[in-house]
């Protein structure tokens, strides 16, 4: 669901991003990605979609690639971007929120353990 609608939110700003063809953003393996990418924050894609810019208009493209995306999200994630590439072709599709990665937040981890421990502590 929560997928779904970034995927609708990745439309709308592929159709209002000053390119001359639609990149695909709202479909498919390029969507899912950048959707991973930005944890579907509007800041953090439109962060990732301007420093994926110079790479597509370097070579001439009016449009987005997996390739520009990638670039982009290492140039703005450089810290994070060896850890996990969200736009390898091995990536499984999930957020990008464990220790070391981009999107990670001490709280996030907490809670995460708290569960942990609750599904396991817990008399059954």
């Amino acid at each position: 669901e929560g997928m779904a609608l970034v995927l609708r939110v990745l439309d709308m700003i592929d159709d209002a991003y000053p390119l001359a063809e639609k990149s695909g953003l709202g479909v498919g393996r390029l969507g899912k990605a950048l959707a991973c990418a930005s944890d579907g924050k509007i800041g953090a894609i439109v962060d990732i979609l301007n420093s994926s810019l110079p790479f597509a208009l370097a070579v001439g493209r009016e449009h987005f690639t997996m390739k520009d995306l990638e670039h982009g999200y290492t140039a703005h994630y450089l810290d994070y971007a060896a850890e996990v590439n969200p736009f390898a072709d091995d990536f499984q599709y999930r957020r990008l929120t464990r220790s070391g990665e981009p999107h990670f937040t001490a709280i996030d981890d907490q809670s995460a353990r708290r569960r942990k421990w609750k599904s396991t502590s817990s008399p059954k």
